[in-house]
This record gives structure tokens, C-alpha cells and sequence, in this order.
């Protein structure tokens, strides 16, 4: 018999921008996680209820996240010529690129995919995707510092981006906020621990105890989101 899995509405993993797959099981007693790049597999006795899964899942959601985290550290960088079949990322998951001649140009995403359609007086594919990711960026940074300075109770200026070559962001001390274009391609985990770490730098202009502990009171595993990006630094670059 075919194992059917089936997805599962989960709301404690929608920034890791990844699916649960449940899979009930005949005779079977214990649970099992699995982990991958982007699902995450459960397997569990046929009698257990949707509210013993979401049990399971709140209980279990630190170590979930830390073992996908693990599983999307160290990228290789690849070669990117911006042709059909290159890998980009946004959010973490993995788009592979397809192009197509078209009367008007536009960028989507859509499942695994992402669709760059040029016309023949704009055929330049790197240029339309880095201007598609410039104005995404920009879209999400302003909504979800707004959001994230209001948990925190910060205050800030104003939020620009930029195209750094390594820095991820900037504040100055007036609270201008610049963030690196290119880090919407992490997982949002990540994006919100750079947030706040910006954010903790409009009370803290250094990186002092205090500012640490501040961190660490809205990104708890703010240790864990370092070590990720400077595995994965390379992934932001082409």
C-alpha cells in the first residue's frame, strides 16, 4: 500500500517558510521527526487527534527549528549564469530559475519555481531579478520592523536598503536603518534576528552586554542565527 502523507495546517513553522507532512500509521506505537530541507515528516500512531499533533509539534518546535537550521547550514556556493535551471533562494527555500520571452517584463514566484518573463527590450535577467529582490526586501523590511519595534517598544527613523558587500545592516544614531537587499533570501528566522538586532542598536549604539541581553530577549537563539549566517554567508552572493 502507498504511504499517504498529508499536509498539515501548522502555524508554529509558517516563517521557516516550510511544510508538515503527517503520515498516520496502522500499528504504529512510538513518533517519529523528520527533518529535511524543506518539510518536516511526521509519523505517528493512527489514533492520535489533531490536537494531540499540535501538542507534539509546540512541544518539539525548538528542536525542530534548530535541526532545520543544521540541515540549511553550510551552502555551497554555486555558480549562477542566470539561465534556466540556476537556484536562487527567498525565505530560505530554494526557487529554480525559469525564463521566458514575453511583451512585458515581470518576476514571480510560485511553488519551487521562480518565473522571470523579458521582453526583448529588457532581456538583461540578472537586472530584472536583483531589482525584483530590491523592491520584495524593501516591501517586507518596512512591514516587519514596523511590527518587530513595536513588540520591542523601539522607536527608529526610517529603513533604506542597500547592496553591502558582507554587512547585513546598519543604524545610525539618528535610527536610520539600512539593510542588506540581499539577506530576504534567508529564512525568516534569520531575517527577524538581523531586524532586531538593528532594532536593540537604537538603544544600544554598541555591542556591550546590555545589547546582547537585549537580543537575546526577543531572538533567544540568537547564537544559533550567527553561526547560521556565517555558514551560509554565501548564499546572499552571486
Amino acid at each position: 500500500m502507498k504511504t499517504k502523507f498529508i499536509t498539515y495546517p501548522c502555524e508554529y513553522f509558517l516563517d521557516l517558510g516550510v511544510e508538515v507532512l503527517v503520515n498516520r500509521e496502522h500499528g504504529r506505537r512510538t513518533i517519529s521527526l523528520i527533518i529535511k530541507e524543506n518539510f518536516i515528516l511526521v509519523k505517528i500512531p493512527k489514533y492520535y487527534s489533531n490536537g494531540d499533533i499540535n501538542k507534539l509539534l509546540r512541544e518539539k518546535n525548538l528542536w525542530i527549528r534548530k535541526k532545520f537550521l543544521e540541515k540549511k547550514s553550510y551552502f555551497i556556493k554555486q555558480e549562477r549564469n542566470f539561465i534556466k535551471g540556476d537556484k536562487f533562494f527567498l525565505y530560505g527555500s530554494e526557487l529554480i530559475l525559469d525564463t521566458k520571452s514575453s511583451n512585458q517584463t515581470k518576476v514571480a514566484s510560485s511553488g519551487y519555481t521562480l518565473k522571470v518573463f523579458f521582453s526583448n527590450k529588457n532581456n538583461k535577467i540578472k537586472s530584472i531579478i536583483e531589482g525584483w529582490y530590491k523592491n520584495k526586501s524593501l516591501e517586507y523590511f518596512i512591514l516587519r520592523t514596523a511590527y518587530l519595534a513595536k513588540v520591542m517598544g523601539t522607536k527608529y527613523n526610517s529603513i533604506k536598503i542597500k547592496n553591502f558587500k558582507r554587512r547585513l545592516g546598519s543604524c545610525s544614531y539618528k535610527g536610520d536603518i539600512v539593510y542588506n537587499w540581499r539577506i530576504i533570501m534567508s529564512p525568516k528566522i534569520i531575517i527577524d534576528y538581523i531586524i532586531i538586532h538593528e532594532l536593540c542598536h537604537t538603544i544600544h549604539f554598541n555591542h556591550s552586554k546590555n545589547f546582547w541581553n537585549l537580543v537575546r530577549e526577543f531572538s533567544p537563539n540568537y547564537k544559533e542565527h550567527k553561526l547560521w549566517l556565517k555558514k551560509n554567508i554565501e548564499m546572499l552572493h552571486w
